[in-house]
């Protein structure tokens, strides 16, 4: 098979083999920073993946969250003022309504005409009167 000679050439290649002055040092250096990469390239896609999601949170979700919020508060100020409007509404439609009816016209102008004169009082007793026993 091989002689020791291979044998110490083929271990010499991976830095197990004692070496000059600085070679089992660098075969160690090589078998450190190997295991560093395959670590950092083990984790790589969970760091990017939480990288993703906390740039999503920062840049996407936040602000999406206080426009909710402000637009939520818009809704609510603007649902009470179309319930005001419809109040409103509701009441022209009945004051439109009341001055269509030639009863009301007749009220309004006889109201109109006693509004000059002063009230009529009455002397003659009432059960509702004051000064009476009830």
């Amino acid at each position: 098979m091989g002689t020791r000679g291979d044998k110490h050439d083929k271990d010499a290649g991976l830095g197990l083999a004692p070496g000059p002055d600085g070679a089992e040092a660098g075969g160690r250096l090589k078998r450190g920073v190997g295991a560093v990469l395959g670590g950092v390239a083990y984790w790589a896609p969970v760091v990017l993946a939480l990288g993703f999601l906390l740039h999503v949170a920062n840049k996407s979700l936040k602000p999406a969250l206080v426009e909710k919020q402000r637009l939520e508060q818009r809704d609510a100020d603007l649902r009470s003022r179309e319930t005001e409007q419809l109040r409103r509404q509701e009441q022209l439609e009945t004051q439109l309504e009341a001055l269509d009816d030639p009863i009301y016209q007749e009220r309004v102008r006889r109201m109109e005409s006693q509004t000059d004169t002063p009230p009529v009082k009455v002397d003659s007793p009432t059960p509702y009167s004051e000064g009476e026993d009830g």
